[in-house]
């Protein structure tokens, strides 16, 4: 349980679906993905994954308690080697970092239950725009799925042609508030885009699990 609850906080915080993400069958890809060296399965030669700045936490609370500031000073930190990621001599590197730093609009759409790339990288990209000034080009959508891109065709055509009606006519779509807890935290939180509708294209297994989820009600 205490597990879950890190897991939790370190991947967006609490959500609808977390719960059915964590026991569910994609724990294995998860965790076997990356390895412990930090290389990202060879595509760096030094480590790019580090511990040393992340807080555990064994609860919601955001505040530390006794035994979080214990835990916290007493678990093994892996640390990483500097500049691991550097620029390569043709300006780019071998895993681009998403700064931002955006000049178009941009419409996200990324499930709750994802532990592979976590809802937290929306948080992340959230402040990342509004430090910079240019969340004024971002709008995000929360969809109600469980697994890595994980959305049905409806999901995908609505956020692109909301996102080229903004680019082509200025209309700005509607989205949802990543970063507020008590918002991400509503169990009715990601219903406005997600869309379940069938459409031939759309995975007969991917259709099965959004009906085994809790569904979402009218208000």
């Amino acid at each position: 349980m205490r597990l879950k609850q890190i897991v939790a906080n370190l991947s967006g915080g609490a959500r609808p679906l977390f719960d059915y993400a964590y026991s569910g069958s994609y724990q294995n890809t998860v965790w076997g993905t990356f390895g412990r060296d930090g290389k990202m399965q060879g595509i760096l030669n030094e480590d790019v994954v580090t511990t040393k700045d992340i807080t555990f936490q064994l609860d919601a609370d955001p505040a530390l308690s006794a035994e979080e500031v214990a835990y916290n000073a007493s678990i093994f930190r892996v640390p990483s080697v500097l500049d691991a990621n550097r620029l390569r001599r043709d300006g780019l590197r071998w895993i681009p970092k998403t700064n931002a730093q955006i000049k178009v609009p941009v419409v996200t759409i990324h499930t709750l239950g994802d532990l592979y790339v976590p809802f937290k990288m929306e948080q992340i990209y959230k402040r990342r725009a509004d430090a910079l000034g240019t969340s004024n080009l971002l709008v995000q959508r929360a969809i109600r799925g469980i697994a890595h891109c994980d959305f049905t065709i409806a999901e995908q055509a609505s956020a692109f042609d909301a996102m080229i009606k903004w680019e082509q006519q200025g209309v700005k779509p509607e989205g949802d508030d990543v970063l507020t807890p008590s918002v991400v935290a509503d169990p009715q939180y990601g219903c406005k885009f997600t869309d379940n509708t069938r459409s031939p294209d759309d995975s007969n297994a991917l259709l099965a699990v959004r009906a085994s989820l809790p569904q979402c009600t009218p208000r």
